[in-house]
């Protein structure tokens, strides 16, 4: 059988695709290496944006899926004697069942389930044409989608031959970085309520009702028992009650800007394996699930053409970068200005209000800060005494800004996709410098 899409990974945004392909009327076969009913384990406490499901269009979480409303976000500094209230929205779902209804919805529309390990892509007059399993089988389709999360295991051999068009990726810091997580039952904290310290240089600390845990932004070599210890030296420093432990997790997470070409000749990449993901934050949830909506759509159109081609699926480039990756690439810079600050440094910043309540919200949105004249002399006067800072400061956002405004002019085709790719490459330069 010839399938119209074959997805591999069923995780959320390839789940959420599959659905929203079949619910068009198209033949779809979603490919996992876990059993379905697995799906999802690895997530009992997940937040995302509260605009997710309005953009994606999918039934909001409600009953034993929604946990409660993030709505009070607290930056503090290391010492935790500064301390700034963010307006901020968000839910926090059981993840499990989240991921559990997305795959009934989607089988219930026609989705195809199978637990299968692939190994690479089926390739003919440079277009992709389904897929190889590990056990010699192949399965065929109109349009494969590599939704495999940080293995990339399609991404990686399309770019190798030559067929999925990326320049060296130019990593603002590292294209990976390192999270632990305690999941617990409700502590002595309002549900409503998100804690974040930054008292890791590269990194922080977090906390709320459901969960505890510690984000890195880059690449680090810690292992577990040194990352649990640490966790608990500052819960101890800070007086963190915690609920009864519901499971331990670590492990890697992308934090990078978005890969900046999607589409390959019958191919699409989605979610992780695209870098979709907050890099404040590190939660690639949302952004998968808004980039599914956006593929199917673009897909179905395709498919109802008869063509598949990059040139008709590159819609889906221009699209997503204008409406979502804009703003991940942008929070990719900002997370360097907030995070890679050691400590005593970063105590400063929230202290003189160098960096300040509107920064840290509009970095965690994606929202471009266009400092005015008298802000930006507020800000130097405040910072006078550390005039090193306050230059990295500025650089930054002046560069954030830069790479805001470039995504903007996503080309239309592919004919503008080299030129425009070098001019990001150049900003990223600037960024690092």
């Amino acid at each position: 059988m010839t399938y119209d899409v074959i997805i591999s990974g069923a995780g959320f945004s390839g789940a959420a695709c599959a659905w929203m392909l079949a619910e068009q009327g198209h033949q779809v076969l979603l490919i996992d290496q876990k059993p379905r009913e697995q799906l999802g384990q690895a997530y009992p406490r997940l937040m995302i944006d509260i605009d997710t499901f309005s953009k994606a269009d999918l039934e909001r979480s409600q009953g034993d899926e929604l946990l409660g409303l993030l709505d009070l976000f607290y930056a503090y500094s290391p010492s935790a004697e500064v301390r700034k209230p963010i307006d901020f929205s968000a839910l926090m779902l059981d993840g499990t069942r989240f991921q559990q209804r997305l795959l009934d919805q989607g089988q219930a529309a026609g989705v195809t389930f199978e637990q299968a390990t692939v190994s690479s892509a089926v390739i003919e007059a440079n277009q992709v044409v389904g897929l190889n399993l590990s056990n010699g089988e192949q399965r065929e389709a109109s349009l494969v989608i590599d939704a495999t999360g940080n293995a990339q295991a399609l991404v990686q051999e399309l770019v190798s031959q030559g067929l999925l068009y990326q320049t060296q990726t130019r990593d603002l810091d590292s294209a990976y970085g390192l999270a632990y997580r305690l999941s617990c039952s409700p502590a002595d904290i309002s549900t409503s309520e998100l804690h974040i310290h930054f008292c890791i240089q590269g990194g922080y600390l977090w906390r709320s009702a459901f969960d505890i845990g510690l984000g890195m932004m880059s690449q680090t070599q810690s292992d577990l028992e040194t990352v649990r210890t640490t966790v608990q030296d500052f819960a101890e420093r800070y007086g963190w009650q915690n609920g009864e432990i519901i499971q331990e997790d670590m492990g890697q997470i992308p934090v990078r800007y978005p890969l900046l070409n999607l589409v390959a000749n019958g191919f699409a990449v989605l979610g992780d394996a695209a870098f979709m993901v907050n890099s404040v934050r590190g939660g690639g949830v949302s952004a998968g699930i808004k980039g599914a909506r956006i593929l199917a759509e673009v897909a179905n159109t395709a498919l109802q053409a008869r063509d598949l081609s990059a040139d008709q699926l590159w819609t889906y480039n221009q699209r997503y970068q204008k409406e979502v990756g804009i703003a991940l690439a942008y929070q990719d810079v900002m997370r360097q200005a907030l995070m890679n600050e050691d400590t005593d440094n970063m105590e400063f910043a929230l202290k003189k209000e160098i960096i300040t309540a509107d920064d840290i919200k509009g970095s965690l949105s994606g929202r471009l800060l266009d400092l005015s004249t008298g802000q930006k002399l507020q800000k130097g006067l405040r910072g006078a005494s550390n005039p090193a800072l306050l230059l990295r400061m500025n650089h930054k956002l002046e560069w954030a800004k830069h790479l805001y405004q470039q995504f903007k002019k996503y080309p239309a085709s592919a004919a503008g996709f080299s030129a425009w790719q070098v001019e990001v490459n150049q900003i990223l330069e600037k960024v690092r410098a």
